[in-house]
Formats: structure tokens, C-alpha cells, sequence
């Protein structure tokens, strides 16, 4: 029998995302203060023009991946039942 721990967990996983969240963004504006300071607007700039695409394939690659990691499980879970 499988125990399904993912559901229950929800609420303290969105709890704790939300709480680096709103952490996150209390700092955000001195953190871009600091970096226009000390590095300039180019390398301000390059930093947002970096991040973008950098978390664009970072959620493509959960995308890609997700469907392919939930087959192997399913895929080990029926032969350790079968067994």
C-alpha cells in the first residue's frame, strides 16, 4: 500500500514559500539599490537580462522532466507490487 505524503504536506510548503516570498521582497529594494551603487546599470541590466532566461529554462526543465520522472515511478511502484 502506498502512502500518498504530498497532499497533506501542501499547506506547509505553501506556507513556507510564502513566507521566503514576502522575505524575498523586503530585501529585493535595498539589494537593487546595492547593486546599481557598487556595479553600475550595465551590470544591473545584465543581471535581470540573465536571470530571465535562466529561470525561463529552469521551469522548462521541470516541465519536461516532471512527466518523464512521474513514468518511472509509476513504472517502479507496479513492479514492486507485482513482485
Amino acid at each position: 500500500m502506498t502512502r500518498s505524503w504530498g497532499l497533506p504536506s501542501t499547506p506547509l510548503v505553501l506556507y513556507v514559500s510564502r513566507q521566503r516570498v514576502l522575505r524575498f521582497g523586503a530585501v529585493m529594494v535595498d539589494h537593487v539599490v546595492l547593486m546599481l551603487e557598487r556595479f553600475g546599470r550595465f551590470w544591473s541590466a545584465f543581471h535581470v537580462i540573465d536571470l530571465c532566461p535562466l529561470a525561463a529554462f529552469t521551469v522548462a526543465t521541470g516541465c519536461v522532466t516532471q512527466p518523464a520522472a512521474s513514468r518511472a515511478h509509476r513504472d517502479s511502484s507496479m513492479t514492486e507490487r507485482d513482485a
